[in-house]
Parts: structure tokens; C-alpha cells; sequence
């Protein structure tokens, strides 16, 4: 039974470390990522960096990527928009025929 406990343990150690990994990985190429959109945008559209700015590591991953999230809801619901006017009017060219 203790054997049992101590692999798990140790199973739990080894995925929490490949956890870590992965999510440092995913904040550099985040950070890869905004600063080349930094270089194709303008100031206004780019995302706060203030925490880049000041040195500061992205210590809160969630709070960069909720405006990201946001912005692609509101293209996505203005895309939804235009495709729902445009089956409109083709069931309304398809009447008039």
C-alpha cells in the first residue's frame, strides 16, 4: 500500500513538473507572439502589456488572453451576423425566382 502511495506521489511530482514546463512554454511563445503583432499593429490595438513593460514576468496568463477571448466573440458575432443577413437574402432571391 505504501509503495502504491509513493509511486503516485512520485507520478504526481513528474506531471506537475511537465505541467510547469508546458505552461512556461506557452507564456514564451505568448510573449513571441505579442511582440510580433507589436511590429504589424498599432499602439491602440495591442493588448495591455503593462506588465511586460515594467520587467515583470506574465504571472497571470488568464488575465492576457481575456481580452484576446473578447475580441475574437465580437468578430465571431459580427461574422454570425453577416452570414444570418446573407442566407436572408438568399432565401429571398430564391422566393422571388
Amino acid at each position: 500500500m505504501n509503495n502504491q502511495i509513493l509511486a503516485l506521489k512520485s507520478k504526481h511530482e513528474t506531471d506537475k513538473i511537465i505541467f510547469e514546463q508546458k505552461i512556461q512554454n506557452l507564456q514564451s511563445k505568448l510573449r513571441e507572439r505579442d511582440e510580433s503583432e507589436a511590429n504589424f499593429t498599432s499602439k491602440e490595438n495591442l493588448v495591455d502589456k503593462t506588465t511586460k513593460d515594467s520587467g515583470e514576468q506574465f504571472s497571470n496568463p488568464a488575465a492576457l488572453l481575456k481580452p484576446r477571448l473578447n475580441r475574437w466573440k465580437a468578430n465571431n458575432l459580427e461574422k454570425k451576423a453577416l452570414m444570418d443577413l446573407y442566407t436572408r437574402n438568399v432565401a429571398i432571391i430564391k422566393d422571388a425566382f
